[in-house]
């Protein structure tokens, strides 16, 4: 069975990422996609957008979260391209996600 969340996240959120962020990639990844998650674990996103360019790091996720609304926990990692080719290998947590069990449901590997 698929998880709730996930579910709700590809239904009802993906397209208001696509109306506001227009990303060209979006991944999901940790507990919740790979089927061990909880009551209390949250989905974790990367989004992937040249909308972020002129946005510093630390202002995108609040940013998000904002336009965004969701009862659910969801923890985004937004990067530009340029960022998220960089950071494939130099970030553990990418690393982790992507070497992982994760889902893409926007975008090309």
């Amino acid at each position: 069975m698929n998880d709730p969340v996930v579910e709700v996240f590809r239904s009802e959120i993906i397209p208001k990422l696509i109306e506001y962020f227009i990303p060209e990639e979006i991944i999901l990844f940790g507990s919740r996609v790979a089927g061990n998650a909880h009551e209390e674990s949250d989905l974790d996103v990367i989004i992937v957008s040249e909308i972020f360019k002129d946005i510093p790091l630390h202002e995108r996720f609040p940013m998000v979260r904002k336009r965004v609304r969701t009862p659910y926990s969801i923890d985004y990692l937004c990067y530009t391209p340029d960022e998220f080719e960089r950071m494939k290998t130099r970030s553990s947590v990418l690393e982790s996600a992507l070497s992982g069990p994760h889902q893409m449901v926007l975008g090309s590997a």
